[in-house]
């Protein structure tokens, strides 16, 4: 920590990951995603989106060590996002995971409800008709296995 950077009472606990200084960061192979966690001090800003389409997941420790969970504003095709449920409980051990999960499903339907997604295999296909169109030889087969069998420059290659 440099000398200069001073630590406030919003910068205790979950709520240094509130997205000013800092996120929580995740990746692997498939996945890249980060997470703000909002601070209790400040309230939620609104975004040029509706509510409803902003899923927000909360978690509530409970007395017993274990945690509650309510997801809200998840609509779509699928209201219900697994692995968490809404109303679910579970311990401190599982929740790390199952948050993770259910943050990237979210993410995924979002995008596969979108009207603009196609696929990969799709987009593949397009991208290899785009080359195919681009570095198209129209010739006759005549022509061109000619071509492919024409000395290009070089002199007799036996010594």
């Amino acid at each position: 920590m440099e000398a200069d950077e001073v630590i406030s009472s919003e910068d205790v606990g979950a709520s240094i990951f509130s997205g000013q200084k800092k996120v929580l960061y995740y990746a692997d192979t498939l996945t890249e995603i980060a997470f703000v966690v909002p601070s209790p001090l400040e309230p939620l800003s609104k975004s040029s989106a509706p509510e409803k389409e902003v899923p927000v997941i909360f978690i509530h420790p409970l007395n017993t060590d274990l945690f509650s969970v309510k997801v809200q504003g998840a609509t779509g095709k699928f209201n219900m996002v697994i692995p968490l449920v809404d109303g679910m409980i579970m311990s401190r051990r599982a929740l790390g995971f199952l948050v993770r999960q259910t943050v990237i499903n979210i993410c995924r339907r979002k995008r596969l409800e979108s009207d603009s997604y196609n696929p990969p295999h799709v987009c593949r296909k397009q991208k290899i008709a785009d080359i195919v169109n681009k570095y198209r030889n129209k010739q006759l087969e005549l022509e061109f296995y000619t071509s492919l069998f024409q000395e290009v420059g070089l002199k007799n290659c036996n010594p």
